[in-house]
């Protein structure tokens, strides 16, 4: 019995050493050392904790920083952060810490379930409208020979339900791929009824017709099926065609109007289902440093990391596939190695209108000059559906400029920074940047002795982009 107690006593006695020691925020130097010689008593797990406290702590700082400016003023961080910390054990830091994490999932979780709520009345108010919305819709979906004998998509309204109508009206009608489930084509088209129309439940309301000219000239397929049909045509998913419809905008005979929501319903179902989650997985948190784990990850890198990810995924799907290329002779020292589906062609002096890029104050790619030549670059690769303007376009410069110097990690840098683009990928001569959700930009320079040349391309795919990007290091040749 006397033996456990004595045990008891040591065991105590030892945390209380270890547990006694302070951390000192005097000084960055003093916290250094104070903190080495509290993490001499401490396991690895508990250096681990103390690490997460430190950064829990540091985040504190930099709230309170932002909330209280004037308080704070002249401050950085790490001096409010080593303030909070200044004499105070392990123990005592912990605890804080998991502390400061209880408050910000308690602060958190009513965030979420106050956007939850506020999403919820606005689903509400959305179904409503559409609900009244609804109260025109297709009755009938056909395929006719138009006037000028060209195919034309027929979408037949009808008023069906009992709400009356007059005043302005708009549909979209959109065209989809069935096989390939994306839209191909689509049109928006509306009028107005003179206010001694009414629209009533039964009633023709109106029709849109969309011709099918522009779908046919980027599908060989459907175009054959379409010269072969019998018409009217009814049943359009036999040729891979699926129509969906919107009503946009009614009018009641009382002068209200409803006009289709910002967001449709799916998007209210998506977000809500999401912030659920959120809210079920902080719910289960109990605020401990055992829940964190250490990461250097900002939300930026989180981005690029992702980025990588995906160019390993498109690079590994790709690899041993080899492209068919094509030789351009550009002049005679110089050979343009490109793809075989890029057509490429030199444009005239004049007609195609104003062009600068400029990369520095002394190189400057502009249409006005006379020593600029520039090659016109536009994928001619059959793709069913695909617009030219969808596939990769683009455009070769070639300016001869002597004692100029250029070196294109300076915009590969600046871009990196930019909030405007996202910087996908790069190397020693050109990079990819994401312009929009679905636009992608190559960019690459050389130089042979005094001239420059800059091959820059658009794209609205990123595996095609990344592939030319890859490809296209050794685009350019030198003939002996």
């Amino acid at each position: 019995m006397e033996s456990k107690i004595n045990i008891s006593i040591i065991l105590l006695l030892m945390i209380f050493v270890s547990c006694g020691k302070k951390i000192s925020g005097d000084s960055p130097e003093a916290f250094k050392t104070s903190r080495l010689i509290v993490e001499k008593d401490l396991d690895q797990i508990q250096k681990d904790n103390l690490e997460k406290a430190l950064r829990v702590i540091l985040l504190e700082a930099m709230k309170l920083k932002w909330n209280k400016p004037e308080k704070y003023k002249g401050k950085s961080f790490d001096h409010i952060s080593l303030q909070i910390i200044d004499n105070k054990t392990y123990n005592q830091i912990i605890s804080l810490a998991e502390d400061l994490l209880k408050e910000e999932n308690e602060s958190i979780v009513k965030e979420l379930e106050e956007e939850v709520v506020k999403l919820q009345k606005e689903r509400k108010i959305a179904s409503e409208i559409i609900s009244k919305l609804e109260t025109v819709t297709p009755t009938k979906i056909q395929i006719k020979k138009g006037s000028w004998d060209d195919p034309q998509v027929q979408v037949t309204f009808t008023n069906t339900r009992d709400l009356e109508l007059s005043g302005a009206f708009s549909f979209a009608v959109d065209i989809y791929s069935v096989a390939k489930n994306i839209r191909i084509d689509g049109t928006k088209q509306g009028g107005n009824f003179n206010e001694d129309v009414s629209k009533q439940k039964g009633d023709y309301f109106t029709t849109v017709t969309l011709t099918l000219n522009g779908l046919t000239e980027r599908s060989k397929r459907l175009n054959t099926q379409l010269e072969k049909a019998k018409y009217p045509i009814e049943d359009l998913t036999s040729y891979d065609l699926d129509i969906r419809t919107k009503t946009i905008k009614l009018t009641t005979t009382e002068g209200i109007i409803y006009e289709y929501p910002e967001q449709d319903l799916a998007y209210y179902d998506t977000k809500i289902g999401l912030l659920d989650q959120k809210l079920e997985r902080k719910k289960l948190l109990k605020g401990t440093l055992e829940e964190l784990e250490l990461t250097d990850l900002t939300t930026k890198d989180e981005e690029k990391h992702t980025h990588v990810i995906n160019l390993e995924s498109i690079r590994n799907k790709n690899k041993g596939v080899s492209q068919e290329e094509q030789s351009i002779k550009i002049d005679k020292q110089l050979h343009l190695v490109i793809p075989k589906t890029y057509a490429i062609r030199k444009l005239p002096k004049k007609g195609f209108g104003t062009y600068i890029l400029a990369l520095s104050d002394s190189l400057i790619f502009d249409s006005n000059d006379k020593k600029l030549i520039q090659y016109q670059i536009q994928d001619t690769i059959y793709k069913e559906y695909v617009r030219d303007s969808d596939k990769a376009n683009g455009k070769l410069n070639i300016l001869k400029k002597e004692n100029v110097s250029y070196d294109i990690k300076s915009i590969i840098n600046e871009t990196k920074e930019s909030s405007y683009v996202d910087m996908i990928v790069a190397d020693e001569s050109g990079y990819i940047i994401r312009k929009f959700s679905n636009a992608f930009e190559l960019h690459r320079y050389f130089k042979i002795e005094n001239t420059h040349y800059y091959y820059i391309l658009n794209f609205s795919d990123l595996e095609e982009c990344v592939l030319e990007f890859d490809r296209s290091r050794n685009m350019i040749i030198t003939k002996k």
